[in-house]
């Protein structure tokens, strides 16, 4: 687990796990309300329901990701809690020692 997030990864794989945090403690995040940017070294989460902080992490990826082959979902928990659950698919195949460069 690293700041506000926890990750996991197989060769070909990374699935990266971010809370949905919301100022607002009745607040049912959506889809809707999540932004998800790919790019090839970098990849960010927003909340729009989240007024003070919006972005819920900025991660400068230790490795190429294929921004074609990567995917998200909303996961639905116990008390309204909501996780973003990211898989990105890697260019290169291999363990990363770290996430973040």
């Amino acid at each position: 687990t690293e700041e506000g997030y926890s990750w996991t990864q197989t060769e070909d794989e990374l699935e990266l796990v971010v809370p949905a945090r919301c100022d607002d403690a009745d607040a049912v995040v959506t889809a809707k309300d999540i932004s998800v940017v790919f790019k090839p070294n970098k990849v960010q989460v927003k909340n729009k329901k989240h007024s003070r902080e919006p972005l819920l992490v900025s991660i400068d990826l230790f490795e190429r990701i294929d921004c074609d082959g990567c995917t998200w979902t909303i996961e639905k928990g116990k008390n309204k809690e909501v996780k973003v659950v990211l898989t990105m698919e890697k260019v290169e195949q291999a363990l990363w020692p770290r996430i973040e460069n």
